[in-house]
């Protein structure tokens, strides 16, 4: 059992996977369960994802998925959700840089998005910099993303640089789908992280496939995500899948 019956989940999709209209079906399945739903622009060379996910972006990319229609896809959701807050845009630096820095910031702005991840952009560098100012222009949260053997010095330089309601941590030095091993030192660890950034929640991802996964991960951190194992989900038994899974999370266990 929590000992914080508030703590959140988080949810992980591939938009244009497997073609756009699955991904509507898909967004609203996880909205009904999700506190915050992080929707990945797809992108040819995923530097952390595992073999599920990649997979996925890869026929999104084959499928014809480009930013231009992400960003429409989320237009139309947001259209529909009244819940804007929920969604979290997830890519990689080329992809902004390609679609323009600029351009891409203002576009999710104007279309209510406040939340973007980019993890592989180090935030002192100049790209980094721009981005980041860009994003805190835009009222847009820049998401920074942790590791257990990040040092000292420089997670107290990341947190003096960056004002965020939400860090990301990495549970442990791997890739998205293999298991949860979560070491003696993730608490501290955790501490670690929160004792820099006061008041920002944290979130947890790599590896959480089962409920008890959670619930380890919920000891310590704010919000557990959920990732390759809803499109695992999703590849076997679609949306109805995807309902009864997270339906039977969120029986008396998690907080939407």
């Amino acid at each position: 059992m929590l000992r914080n019956m508030t703590k959140k989940i988080m949810t992980h999709m591939v938009c244009g996977y497997p073609n756009m209209e699955e991904s509507y079906n898909i967004y609203r399945t996880l909205s009904k369960y999700s506190t915050y739903i992080e929707v990945q622009f797809p992108f040819s060379d995923p530097i952390a994802d595992g073999p599920i996910i990649s997979q996925a972006n890869r026929e999104a990319l084959h499928n014809g998925t480009d930013t231009w229609k992400c960003f429409d896809f989320l237009e139309a959701i947001h259209a529909w959700n009244t819940s804007q807050s929920k969604t979290i845009i997830m890519t990689y630096y080329h992809i902004v840089h390609f679609y323009g820095v600029e351009k891409f910031i203002e576009r999710a702005s104007n279309i209510g998005i406040f939340w973007v991840i980019i993890p592989d952009i180090p935030f002192d560098s100049e790209e980094g910099k721009v981005l980041i100012e860009l994003c805190k222009d835009s009222n847009i949260n820049f998401i920074p993303v942790v590791s257990s053997n990040i040092s000292e010095e420089r997670l107290m330089l990341l947190a003096n640089s960056i004002s965020t309601s939400l860090v990301y941590a990495v549970s442990q030095n791997m890739t998205t789908w293999n298991d949860l091993h979560l070491s003696e030192k993730f608490p501290a660890y955790i501490k670690r992280v929160r004792s820099l950034f006061h008041d920002s929640k944290i979130a947890v991802w790599f590896g959480i496939k089962t409920e008890k996964d959670i619930e380890n991960v919920l000891q310590e951190a704010d919000i557990a995500v959920l990732g390759s194992i809803l499109l695992k989900i999703y590849n076997t038994s679609q949306t109805k899948g995807l309902d009864a899974f997270l339906k039977n999370l969120f029986q008396n266990k998690f907080d939407k």
